[in-house]
């Protein structure tokens, strides 16, 4: 009793200091709040399950649970299962090895692995239900055929799009191809932040090249620039941000239009982000 007793003191006041340290990290880093969150909770349902002389109530928190946290962010369900789940089994080998007559056999203490199956059962239940909710909403909601390519027998286009003058095009359209290609409609800039769960990486890594009309001036420097990435990881646009001398800044614009990243990452899916990149410019590049 001596052990559980401070055992029991060390978990309730360890999850005690849990929540402003987790307040501090979500001012700096909001992104992070389903790690923290599937901690917590992992942590809540293990210190239940000490003292719970059935299983029934920590399965049920666990498969609640992660359930949401799944439904919260779809594309990181085994992480949360995984996170959540295994602390239960966590604080019962602990126990069991401060306990000189543990309350629990050792097969019932390796048992308590079953909370795994719990924890992702549930943290894969909401994200199939996230995902399939959004395909549904995204098919309910999937755009007209443009009027201009709409079948005859279902509705007649309007002057403007049968006969519009030259130069011009329908507003807010892009025109697609003569041979009956799809219209494009262009994908908006992201705004300057936007909070994601994972931002990209780089994948294809381009050094600038020394402009040649440097040489005679020999200057060195760093230029900084902010790269538009889309859905698809691929730079989109590139604008410099700050330079130590401009006659460096197309060729690292250059560079940087060159890169390839891995897709930003939020609970819906890609999206699209600016992300910022130093080149740097010295005159042994140029060798």
């Amino acid at each position: 009793m001596h052990t559980r007793l401070w055992f029991t003191i060390i978990s309730f006041n360890s999850m005690a200091a849990y929540i402003p340290v987790s307040a501090l990290l979500l001012y700096r880093r909001p992104a992070s709040w389903p790690y923290l969150f599937s901690l917590f909770t992992g942590l809540l349902v293990a210190f239940i399950d000490l003292g719970a002389g059935e299983v029934q109530v920590p399965a049920l928190l666990l498969l609640a649970f992660t359930f949401f946290t799944g439904f919260a962010s779809p594309h990181r369900a085994w992480r949360w299962g995984i996170i959540t789940g295994i602390w239960v089994p966590v604080f019962q080998i602990v126990r069991m090895s401060f306990e000189k007559y543990p309350a629990v056999s050792p097969a019932e203490g390796w048992g308590s692995l079953i909370a795994l199956g719990f924890a992702l059962s549930g943290s894969y239940g909401g994200s199939i239900i996230r995902i399939s909710s959004e395909r549904m909403d995204r098919r309910d909601h999937s755009p007209p055929v443009p009027e201009a390519f709409a079948n005859p027998e279902q509705t007649l286009a309007p002057q403007n799009l049968l006969n519009p003058q030259p130069g011009e095009s329908p507003e807010g359209v892009q025109r697609g191809g003569g041979d009956g290609t799809p219209l494009v409609i262009p994908e908006a800039a992201p705004p300057p932040f936007v909070s994601v769960e994972e931002m990209p990486k780089i994948i294809r890594k381009v050094a600038p090249v020394y402009p040649e009309l440097a040489i005679r001036a020999n200057p060195e420097g760093t230029v900084l620039v902010k790269i538009w990435v889309d859905r698809e990881g691929k730079p989109r646009e590139a604008l410099v941000v700050k330079s130590d001398a401009d006659i460096f800044n197309d060729a690292a614009t250059a560079a940087a239009m060159q890169f390839l990243f891995t897709p930003a990452y939020m609970n819906s899916g890609p999206v699209s982000v600016w992300v910022t990149i130093p080149f740097r410019f010295k005159l042994a590049d140029r060798k």
